[in-house]
């Protein structure tokens, strides 16, 4: 093999390999800036609807009726998101998806990212 064809070979492969690492950091920080804006938009939700009059007042009265649930679908519905649960501070779910599981204590663990 001539030498030039060597280095042609050579140069490319080391481009190549450099392309393919920078490829990659650029998707994992892109990825992680992407969780980030989605657990900071999440956040910013959640914040609203715990400072809603409709949220305050049915924690207030202890009511977990139809018209908070009616409320966090408009919500989710508006913001696009999955499911909005609110749930007091002894972890009774006042709103779920799944409305068997209204008026019945969070059994879970909730995860923290980083």
């Amino acid at each position: 093999m001539k030498l030039v064809t060597w280095i042609t070979l050579l140069i490319s492969a080391v481009m190549l390999i450099a392309l393919c690492i920078t490829g990659i950091i650029v998707a994992v920080d892109t990825a992680d800036d992407v969780r980030d804006q989605q657990a900071e938009k999440a956040l910013n939700i959640a914040q609203a609807v715990s400072r809603s009059p409709e949220a305050a007042e049915a924690l207030r009265a202890g009511e977990q009726g139809a018209s908070l649930q009616e409320y966090t679908r408009e919500v989710q519905q508006a913001t696009n998101m999955e499911y909005i649960v609110v749930m007091d501070m002894n972890s009774v779910r006042y709103t779920h998806p799944r409305e068997d599981r209204i008026g019945k204590k969070f059994a879970g663990e909730t995860r923290q990212r980083r």
